[in-house]
């Protein structure tokens, strides 16, 4: 108690975001990093309007493998990840640049359940040259659950007041244990048993571009990737309602099957339900739905003897990839 105490009157005075404080050397609270300290985080990016964009993050595996958020890479497009970067608009000398040539995302991920199975491997054309600016990411033991308030860090190039980061950052989240993150307060029963929930406190946590990034915990004083970022915080700075991060530790056995089979297929995406600047499909497929639903309220649903659902509601359900279960 007196050490809390004492903690409150060294930091009154002090806005949040001047908070720091050290971990095994890493100095945390929303700060730029050292460069190269993190030498298994990757930039990805993606080729549009003929310049190469910052995306995500994503963690270095294996020399010829990255693994991030399937969500990252919903959608054809040209792809290479940077590995060794620290500023995305200055070339320090220890960049390396590397196209991807496969994306494989896990068979139940969804798009319109994002959260879940949120995990994608990406093949890179080349081989990573190790050096101390590039090394492969330590992933944790099968079936590991951190406890509440486990300190992590997360780190990437997301949102910093307002803007994106062009400096890889730090922060500390804390990880939030499963019963807490999926109760009502917090994120509810959107948040499987293969999440991790980290953040949350109105403090630090991680924005958009950090998706994909690899949540850090120290384990035995070597940092672990224990999640990769998948949803964040509503405005990227929200009390209770912790980032979502996919646990690493349930996908290990399907990460290390297909390192083992490097020929596995490519796996296609389901068409997402919607996409910005969509908004025709959008518009289309919100009215097919309603339509079907508002009519429902009104007449009887069909029955479980009922053996299909009307014709053009099965149309609806091929162009959302979505089941819908009648009682």
């Amino acid at each position: 108690m007196f050490s809390l105490l004492l903690a409150a009157l060294l930091l009154q005075g002090h806005c949040k975001a001047d908070i720091q404080f050290t971990q095994n050397g890493h100095v945390v609270g929303r700060t730029d990093a050292v460069p190269n300290s993190w030498p298994s985080q990757v930039s990805l990016q993606v080729f549009q309007n003929n310049v190469w964009l910052h995306i995500c993050g994503g963690s270095l595996i294996r020399t010829k493998w990255v693994l991030t958020a399937a969500h990252c890479v919903d959608r054809p497009s040209t792809y290479r990840v940077v590995l060794g970067e620290h500023h995305l608009f200055q070339n320090e000398g220890t960049e390396q640049a590397i196209s991807v040539d496969k994306v494989i995302y896990h068979a139940k991920w969804n798009p319109i359940f994002a959260l879940n199975h949120d995990i994608a491997v990406l093949r890179l054309a080349t081989n990573a040259v190790l050096n101390n600016a590039v090394q492969l990411a330590k992933l944790p033991s099968p079936g590991v659950m951190l406890s509440n308030e486990y300190p992590c860090l997360i780190t990437g190039w997301g949102a910093l007041d307002g803007k994106k980061a062009v400096i890889l950052q730090q922060a500390p989240v804390p990880v939030v244990s499963h019963d807490i993150c999926s109760s009502f307060s917090y994120r509810d029963q959107q948040v499987k048993t293969n999440m991790v929930c980290a953040g949350g406190n109105g403090i630090h946590p991680g924005c958009s571009a950090d998706s994909g990034g690899p949540l850090n915990c120290p384990i035995n004083g070597v940092y672990e990737v224990h999640g990769l970022r998948s949803s964040g915080s509503p405005g990227c700075n929200v009390d209770h309602a912790p980032g979502v991060y996919t646990r690493v530790s349930t996908y290990l056995t399907w990460i290390n099957n297909l390192l083992m089979t490097p020929t596995a297929k490519h796996v296609e995406p389901y068409k997402p339900f919607y996409h910005i600047g969509d908004e025709q499909h959008f518009l289309a497929i919100s009215l097919c739905y309603f339509n079907f639903h508002i009519r429902s309220a009104w007449k009887q649903r069909p029955s479980p003897s009922t053996p299909k659902s009307p014709k053009r509601w099965r149309k609806c359900k091929r162009k959302m990839k979505i089941t819908i279960l009648f009682k």
